[in-house]
């Protein structure tokens, strides 16, 4: 594993400590599959596992995506942060992660990212990534609340956003997880807007298609 992960330096976005963390090697890994709502599985080492930064001096979480914050938001933010999700102490998950360890990274970063206010379709990517770790380890309980939980982002960030992603991303994955989460009604009203001719976001159409596809299989099968 040693060729696979490497250090990469960082500074809190909390207290401006510097520290080190695990990364992977995009080189390094291999996909074997990827389900229609972009969760990827590998062959080896789960990437997913280290995205999440975590200060080994406060705990804060972070991933490269989160915005910086004001000097003057600091310590309200990060006293806000640390009652909330630090109760046991300041983890050390600047190394080598398991699962639990990678799960626990994920919470950490969704509540630094409520302390903060974050954008909804960055909260939206990291309740999608909980619910893949879930599923992967065939736990559909949690894999559905973190479903529900990134729904509802998806849905405000398609409502309040315009950005590079595009409605096509947004209507996909707000049926995907609609699909999921057994709401056939609103996964079928998302995909019809995704499927209007003014798409244009021909891979999460594709995506959408086998999802519906399969979903009709399922519901054959089991009748």
């Amino acid at each position: 594993m040693d060729n696979i992960l490497y250090d990469k330096h960082y500074n809190c976005l909390a207290c401006d400590s510097e520290f080190k963390t695990k990364k992977v090697r995009s080189g390094k890994i291999r996909t074997t599959h990827i389900d229609s709502d972009l969760c990827s599985y590998y062959d080896g080492i789960v990437p997913y596992y280290y995205e999440i930064n975590i200060c080994p001096q406060c705990g804060f979480a972070f991933t490269d995506s989160f915005a910086p914050l004001k000097t003057n938001q600091k310590q309200m933010i990060y006293e806000d942060y640390a009652k909330r999700y630090l109760p046991q102490g300041v983890p050390n998950l600047c190394d080598e992660r398991d699962e639990h360890e990678a799960i626990l990274s994920f919470r950490l970063a969704l509540g630094a990212g409520f302390a903060m206010k974050e954008q909804p379709k960055l909260l939206a990517g990291i309740c999608m990534r909980l619910a893949w770790l879930h599923r992967m380890a065939e736990r559909p309980e949690a894999e559905h609340e973190f479903l529900d939980a990134a729904n509802r982002f998806f849905q405000v960030a398609y409502e309040t956003q315009q950005d590079s992603l595009g409605d096509a991303y947004y209507l996909h994955m707000l049926g995907d997880t609609s699909l999921r989460l057994d709401r056939i009604s609103e996964a079928r009203r998302w995909f019809s807007q995704l499927f209007a001719p003014a798409n244009s976001g021909y891979r999460y159409i594709e995506l959408a298609r086998d999802a519906w596809a399969e979903h009709r299989y399922e519901q054959e099968t089991t009748n």
